[in-house]
């Protein structure tokens, strides 16, 4: 449609270019003929030295002229009688030779510019129509012909012009209403677009506050999951102290029970009581003992007097360690009581070097 559109827009500037044309042209030959005719008559007539046989000339161009018009009025006549039903009027032919003729024949006529251009005109009118002998036109005749020719071809081009004026205000009419149908067509499909957008928009909310919860929750659920294992583990592992307090505990009772039936075989039947286990049991209440003995001393300490002074608390500790390092047999004790001693009278490095060295030479020594 826009390319019909264009090609009758294009169509229609052409004709009125074509009309400005023919319209300027025409303009231009008038004007011409008018200077020319104008030229000729005051080079001719005003001029003291043109020639007599140029004069002559001239006038007989004007006398054609004025014969061509009367013979114009009486063509128009006789129509008119025509008409009113009257009969024709006797016209004179053009074919008789005027008597200035006849009495002397005039010098070859000299072309000027103005003749030349009625003569190409007349050519022109010659080539579009074929004259017979009766109907010779005179310059001015050929002249209005031409104007009539010019003003009937202008009509045409002026008629055609509406018409494409006419076609392509149909044809914008056409395509303002397509443009119309088309705007109206997008509009609808674009407020569906926007309800469809609309709808997904609110969708695609929902589903993203879903999925946020949904995370939330497997956050949660991560986060449980992680206490879960760690209390299963805590759980574990007290399980497995319980068993080993468990297992610990039963093998202490079979102890206890083995040591109280081979107190029992050592008084009833000595001879099924073997040496080792007399030992092991020996040292098991040796150990028992000492713990006794600890326990007693702590107690001993506790509900004794406490000493005012750092010095006062010193001396006490050093007499204690020093008498149970020399009151006890365990000889591991009485490593330890030793070490307390020297720690507490704060020997230096070097003296501290020598008294570990002497100890230990002493251990070989034994």
């Amino acid at each position: 449609m826009a390319t019909s559109m264009d090609s009758l827009v294009e169509n229609g500037q052409e004709m009125s270019n074509a009309h400005s044309d023919s319209l300027d042209s025409f303009t231009k030959i008038e004007e011409q003929i008018k200077i020319e005719d104008d030229e000729e008559k005051s080079s001719l007539l005003g001029n003291e030295g043109g020639s007599k046989q140029d004069k002559e000339v001239f006038l007989l161009h004007k006398n054609e002229d004025k014969k061509a018009m009367s013979s114009e009025s009486s063509v128009d006549d006789w129509d008119s009688v025509k008409k009113n039903g009257m009969d024709e009027p006797k016209r004179k032919t053009h074919t008789e030779t005027p008597a200035y003729q006849q009495q002397q024949q005039p010098s070859p006529i000299r072309e000027n510019k103005g003749s030349l251009l009625r003569r190409q005109m007349a050519q022109h009118k010659s080539s579009t129509m074929t004259l017979s002998g009766d109907d010779y036109m005179t310059p001015s005749q050929r002249k209005d012909e031409l104007i009539k020719e010019l003003r009937l071809q202008l009509k045409l081009s002026q008629k055609r012009a509406e018409e494409r004026e006419e076609e392509i205000l149909t044809s914008d009419r056409k395509r303002a209403e397509s443009i119309a149908e088309v705007e109206d067509v997008l509009g609808r499909e674009i407020e569906t677009i926007k309800v469809s957008h609309t709808q997904l928009q609110e969708k695609y909310d929902q589903l993203l506050t879903v999925y946020e919860e949904t995370l939330r929750k497997k956050k949660d659920i991560e986060k449980l999951v992680k206490e879960m294992r760690i209390a299963q583990e805590e759980n574990e592992k007290l399980h497995q102290k319980l068993y080993y307090e468990m297992y610990r505990k039963g093998q202490m009772s079979v102890e206890f029970e083995r040591q109280v039936e081979l107190e029992q075989l050592a008084q009833k039947e000595p001879n099924k009581v073997s040496v080792d286990e007399l030992l092991d049991k020996l040292k098991l209440t040796e150990s028992e003992l000492t713990k006794w003995q600890c326990y007693k001393r702590t107690e001993s300490y506790a509900e004794g007097e406490k000493p005012d002074t750092e010095a006062e608390a010193r001396l006490r500790f050093l007499r204690d360690s020093m008498y149970h390092f020399l009151t006890d047999n365990d000889r591991k004790d009485s490593e330890q009581h030793l070490k307390a001693v020297v720690g507490i009278l704060s020997y230096t490095d070097v003296q501290m070097k020598r008294i570990t060295k002497a100890i230990s030479d002493r251990k070989k020594g034994k």
